[in-house]
């Protein structure tokens, strides 16, 4: 359930690279935020065409929100970078004073 658009449609001549794992890394975020996988029944027209959807009444974890949208695009070159995905989750972090190089004990 963490294919890409571009490995279920071999045939959409995308490249093959990083841009998978941003994917993966978005859809276990999105698991993370709303406990589901943003594409639960594996539908590969779904996947394909990215259709997803943000639990609208849910805003505990919004601030993840527009992360999880740059990282589930269909498009692999429309996705965040390694180096974007890292700078986004320091400025969430730094905006909410949490330091990512400490352990969290709350």
């Amino acid at each position: 359930m963490y294919r890409t658009p571009e490995i279920v449609d071999l045939y959409s001549n995308f490249p093959i690279g990083e841009k998978q794992d941003i994917w993966a890394l978005g859809c276990i975020l999105y698991l993370l935020c709303f406990r589901q996988h943003p594409f639960e029944d594996g539908a590969k027209l779904r996947i394909v065409n990215g259709k997803f959807s943000i639990p609208p009444n849910d805003t505990r974890y919004s601030v993840f929100h527009d992360l999880i949208r740059a990282t589930l695009k269909v498009n692999p070159e429309e996705r965040l970078s390694i180096t974007e995905l890292v700078n986004q989750l320091q400025e969430i972090a730094a905006a909410r004073n949490v330091n990512p190089k400490s352990p969290i004990t709350e």
